[in-house]
């Protein structure tokens, strides 16, 4: 993958992932209840802004 991929949309490829894995996770354990998902949301995008700023500092 290029490490010149725009920072919001490498922010928003992983937030992209991360969530529908934690919502796949959480389907198949039959706990899809409402706020699962609002966490499982909320997780991925941290984690999407935490690789974002991860990546801007590697590049420079």
């Amino acid at each position: 993958m290029p490490m010149k991929m725009k920072p919001l949309l490498w922010s928003l490829v992983v937030t992209a992932v991360v969530c529908s894995l934690c919502l796949f996770v959480t389907q198949w354990m039959g706990l899809a209840d409402d706020w699962r998902i609002f966490v499982s949301v909320f997780l991925g995008v941290l984690l999407g802004n935490g690789c974002n700023r991860w990546l801007q500092r590697a590049a420079h």
